[in-house]
């Protein structure tokens, strides 16, 4: 996965291609779907779920840059392999699930696993988890169909969240980057695209009527 699909997709980071060779990702799927869990497209799991495709993550990791001194907060991706990832290359990361039970399955694969520096915490998606706030980044595993600027008030100066924008299910997606600096509005924000990407939405965050950046 790492040779064939990150690299030579341009993922040129060492931390983040360690970060993905180093971690099992058949830990964090059924025992169903660890034969094609390696595959460069979304995993589908139970309830309408999934665990968004590797490349689309590794992207967005990749762009946030991440040091030990960074607080992080990542949902969309119920299994905790996102925080998992994260793990490894932020000092501190809350992930976030709307549903309990996958909550308390995605605590017990992370403990199996050793990782320490995660916090999970169940509640809506879309309010995100102020209690953990300031985070420097805010990563969502999925695809939104708006900005989700209600958010920015969580980040710290200058923090940033990454997530694919899709404002329609039949049009392609882009990875977008959404600021927050005092030189904006805060409840704006400045946002910035990088690379084309289409998945599916995650729960709260599927298009409504209309449209919206």
């Amino acid at each position: 996965m790492v040779v064939s699909q990150l690299n030579t997709n341009g993922i040129v980071s060492e931390p983040v291609l360690a970060a993905f060779h180093g971690l099992p990702r058949e830990h964090f799927v059924p025992a169903d779907r660890q034969g094609v869990c390696y595959l460069d497209e979304d995993i589908t799991l139970s309830g309408g779920r999934f665990l968004v495709e590797p490349l689309i993550l590794a992207r967005m990791v990749e762009l946030a840059a991440l040091n030990k001194n960074d607080s992080v907060l990542t949902f969309g991706d119920p299994t905790g392999y996102a925080a998992a990832i994260l793990s490894q290359l932020a000092g501190k990361v809350v992930h976030l699930d709307n549903n309990e039970t996958q909550t308390r399955s995605a605590e017990i694969r992370l403990q199996e696993l050793g990782v320490q520096n995660v916090t999970c915490a169940t509640g809506s998606l879309k309010a995100g988890h102020a209690a953990g706030a300031p985070y420097n980044h805010i990563i969502i595993s999925g695809a939104v169909s708006a900005l989700p600027q209600n958010l920015l008030s969580q980040l710290a100066e200058g923090g940033k969240i990454f997530c694919v924008l899709q404002p329609h299910a039949r049009q392609p997606g882009k990875i977008a980057i959404l600021e927050r600096s005092d030189a904006y509005e805060s409840n704006q924000g400045a946002h910035r695209f990088a690379y084309d990407a289409t998945t599916r939405y995650i729960p709260e965050y599927e298009p409504q009527n209309g449209f919206s950046l």
